[in-house]
C-alpha cells in the first residue's frame, strides 16, 4: 500500500518503543514489553482485529544469539465510558508486579487525543491481568489511578524523515506496501522517583493493511537511568500474523477478585 493519510497522521504520533520503559519501576513493575504498546496504539483498530510479533533484542556490546520473544496484540471488546468511545486492548506475554508472562488487558480510549496516544498508560481507565498460571485479576480503581499519574511528566520530542516506500514480505504472509519513517525519539521524566532518559533511533516500516500498521521496525535504543551508565540495545519488530477480525480473549468472563497498589508492592 501507497503513502496513506492514516498511516501518514498515526507516524507523526508515533512513540516508538522506549516509550514505557519508564514503567519497569522497582516499585510497581510493569514489565519492559509494557513499553512496546505506545508503539501500536496512537491508531487503535475495532474490536476484533489481532496481531502476532516477534521481537528481537540485541546486545551491540556482546554479540550473539538474540533474546526472541512473541508479542500478541488484540482488541477483544468495546463500551462507552463518560461519553467517549473505548476498547478493551490485550496484550501478551507481560509482567505485572511479581506476575510473569501473563495477558494484560487495558481500557483504552478509542481514539486518542496525540499526548493520550504517546503513554497508554497515562489514559488507561481500567486494567485486568491473567497470570500464566492462576486465576485473573482486576486492579483497583485507586491503582490504575496511581499508575496513570506517574506518567503526566514525562517529555517526548521527536525528530522525522519520510524515506522512499518500500515493500516487506511477511514470513509465510503477504506482500506490503509501506511507508518507510526514519524516527528519532527522546524521552525524559521522572517515574517512581527515579529520573530517566530514553534515545531512540530506527526505520519504521508502517501499513494500513495490518491491523497496528507496523509490519517492522529496526531501533537503537539507549536508555539512562539515575546515575548510571547508558544501556544499549538493538531491537528489532516483525509481523508475523494479523487480522481485522476473530481476535480471541485470554478473559471469557471478567476477574471476580481485584488487587489494589499495596497488594501489588507486597506480592
Amino acid at each position: 500500500m501507497s503513502d496513506t493519510a492514516p498511516v501518514r497522521a498515526w507516524t507523526r504520533r508515533l512513540l516508538p518503543i522506549a516509550a514505557l520503559v519508564f514503567a519497569a519501576a522497582p516499585a510497581v513493575c510493569l514489565d519492559a514489553r509494557a513499553q512496546d504498546l505506545s508503539t501500536f496504539l496512537s491508531h487503535p483498530p475495532a474490536p476484533g482485529a489481532w496481531a502476532h510479533y516477534v521481537v528481537e533484542t540485541r546486545n551491540p556490546a556482546a554479540p550473539g544469539t538474540p533474546k526472541v520473544e512473541p508479542f500478541d496484540l488484540a482488541v477483544t471488546g468495546a463500551q462507552p465510558l463518560e461519553g467517549e468511545d473505548h476498547i478493551w486492548l490485550e496484550a501478551s506475554p507481560m509482567d505485572l508486579a511479581k506476575d510473569r508472562d501473563g495477558t494484560l488487558r487495558l481500557l483504552l480510549k478509542a481514539a486518542p487525543s496525540r499526548d493520550e496516544a504517546l503513554n497508554p498508560f497515562r489514559q488507561t481507565r481500567g486494567a485486568w491481568y491473567r497470570p500464566k498460571s492462576g486465576d485473573p485479576y482486576a486492579l483497583t480503581s485507586s491503582a490504575v489511578t496511581f499508575l496513570r499519574n506517574q506518567f503526566k511528566d514525562v517529555k517526548v520530542t521527536q525528530e522525522r524523515t519520510e524515506l522512499p516506500a518500500e515493500e516487506q514480505t511477511v514470513p509465510a504472509g503477504p506482500t506490503y506496501r509501506c511507508t518507510k519513517v526514519h524516527l528519532v525519539t527522546r524521552i525524559a521524566g521522572e517515574v517512581f522517583f527515579q529520573r530517566r532518559t530514553v534515545v531512540e533511533e530506527g526505520t519504521y516500516w508502517f501499513s494500513a493493511d495490518t491491523p497496528f500498521l507496523i509490519v517492522r521496525a529496526e531501533i537503537r535504543r539507549t536508555e539512562t537511568r539515575g546515575s548510571d551508565p547508558p544501556r544499549v540495545r538493538d531491537v528489532s519488530v516483525s509481523l508475523r500474523a494479523g487480522a481485522f477480525a476473530q481476535a480471541s480473549s485470554a478473559f471469557p468472563t471478567p476477574p471476580t477478585r481485584t488487587r489494589g497498589l499495596f497488594s501489588l508492592l507486597l506480592h
